[in-house]
């Protein structure tokens, strides 16, 4: 069984997000937690992946090894992409926080929606799910709805207009989708109201990694 469990995050709320979670269904189960918040403000102002934000992010993850983790997920999905070249750089199983998220969707319908308000990490998600159909050997249509102006209100503190603007964006959804993923752990607190409004499942990330998790530490 796995005894220590290393996180790295982008920012502090993520990690406050996972903390209780992690002692609820991870007891004797020794974690730590590495926040560079300064990997998504580069990758915002960039508005791509660079070489740069990719070292980093490698740096991250073999330093969460050295402090002796037996497992390791990155708890970012605009920085995502950068996982696949962070696993060839340790020997422990790195887990990417999106991928249960982006596995269940696809089981669930052939027409997926992915709801993101920052594009940094609309284009990560949408491949993601590609990526994952093209493993299940199914055909998905992908219906995306970006709303960057609710981005900007998260970013000032306006949690009640990026509420409405994302609300009346699951609108675009409804009857087109039989599933949606909300592709930022900062939309996660809306999704049993976007299933109200469209009435299909919607999914958020973060309990569905811990479930992931879970299971992994487990076997």
């Amino acid at each position: 069984m796995v005894k220590k469990i290393g996180f790295v995050h982008t920012g502090v709320a993520i990690a406050d997000m996972f903390k209780p979670m992690i002692a609820e269904r991870l007891p004797g189960v020794a974690t730590f937690h590495i926040v560079d918040d300064s990997l998504i403000q580069d990758l915002l102002q960039a508005e791509q992946f660079t070489p740069s934000i990719l070292k980093r992010l490698c740096s991250q993850v073999e330093l969460a090894e050295e402090a002796g983790a037996e497992m390791i997920m990155v708890t970012c999905s605009s920085i995502a992409p950068g996982v696949d070249v962070a696993r060839k750089m340790v020997s422990v199983p790195v887990l990417k926080v999106d991928e249960p998220m982006a596995e269940k969707a696809v089981s669930l319908s052939d027409n997926i929606g992915v709801m993101a308000t920052a594009k940094t990490t609309m284009t990560p998600s949408v491949n993601l799910v590609k990526e994952k159909a093209a493993e299940a050997k199914k055909q998905v249509t992908i219906h995306q709805t970006l709303s960057s102006e609710a981005f900007d209100c998260f970013l000032k503190g306006d949690m009640q207009t990026h509420d409405r603007i994302v609300k009346d964006a699951a609108q675009e959804l409804k009857g087109k989708v039989g599933v949606i993923v909300l592709a930022q752990a900062s939309m996660g607190h809306l999704a049993e109201a976007i299933q109200e409004i469209t009435g299909v499942p919607v999914l958020k990330s973060p309990p569905l990694a811990m479930d992931a998790l879970v299971e992994k530490v487990k076997a």
